[in-house]
């Protein structure tokens, strides 16, 4: 995993991210809770780092 760090900080954060908003359940997705904690800890172990929570995008 490529990693960048964020002008003027220490942070580094994977070059690739996931959007949450999919694995919610409506619109986008039908996933439990138990089912989406499993699909963030199966990112992070893929060296993901960069998660995006926004609830609404544009």
């Amino acid at each position: 995993m490529k990693f960048r760090t964020y002008k003027n900080t220490d942070l580094r954060v994977s070059e690739v991210g996931f959007g949450l908003w999919t694995i919610s359940t409506g619109w986008w997705g039908n996933f439990t809770e138990g089912e989406a904690i499993a699909l963030m800890h199966e990112a992070f172990d893929l060296g993901i780092t960069l998660f995006d929570a926004a609830d609404t995008y544009g």
